[in-house]
């Protein structure tokens, strides 16, 4: 059930309970470097997860930018929403465009982790945000507002969501690219290998081991 703003002097005796910036910001700040960092370390092997990060963040900020001006209620759902949304798209086109010469098998293994401790992370940022934005929270409460919708974690448990679909987005990027890697290695393994030369009579037949 939601709680309604409560005063100092309201019936329940509680003060209004206000959300912690700092905290809310030091969260946007690790989600941000976790991007810096993927990105960075994704260039070279897996370079469609690069992308996708790159976007998500730039996406990300330019939202805060703009939707921050118009009030702070909603707006880190938003951010999330729509980075999400940028590394879906950027990373999937990513992922059909650009090359793919990693090994597969490596890939696929860290397309499991990912996967695996998809839901740990999405349990940590759900206890880091409700940490810094109490589900009860009133009146000023900043970017931490629940808008008086904080049934089932509002838009905390939202945000979480998000970001384990996210986790899995890349999971599934890092697979499709483990496949295409498996398939180029296939396609020059057939097509390198020397033929048998063949002389019946006069003519030399090349035939493809």
């Amino acid at each position: 059930m939601s709680a309604m703003p409560c005063h100092h002097d309201c019936m329940s005796g509680f003060d209004v309970v206000h959300g912690s910036q700092d905290e809310l910001a030091a969260a946007a700040g690790v989600l941000s470097l976790a991007c810096i960092v993927g990105a960075l370390v994704a260039r070279k092997r897996v370079p469609a997860v690069s992308v996708g990060l790159a976007t998500a963040l730039t996406i990300g900020v330019i939202t805060f930018l703009v939707s921050s001006h118009e009030g702070p209620r909603g707006v880190p759902l938003l951010v999330l929403m729509s980075a999400s949304v940028g590394l879906t798209g950027s990373g999937l086109l990513a992922v059909l465009l650009l090359p793919a010469h990693a090994p597969a098998r490596s890939l696929r293994r860290a397309a499991a982790m990912i996967v695996a401790t998809a839901p740990l992370v999405v349990l940590a940022s759900l206890t880091s945000m409700q940490h810094a934005c109490p589900l009860y929270v009133g009146r000023g409460s900043g970017f931490c507002n629940y808008d008086n919708q904080d049934q089932l974690g509002g838009w905390t448990a939202a945000a979480a969501v998000i970001v384990g679909l996210d986790l899995l987005v890349i999971a599934l990027l890092v697979w499709i690219t483990a496949a295409r890697s498996a398939h180029s290695d296939s396609d020059s393994d057939s097509g390198g290998q020397p033929g048998l030369l063949v002389r019946t009579g006069a003519e030399t037949t090349n035939i493809a081991s």
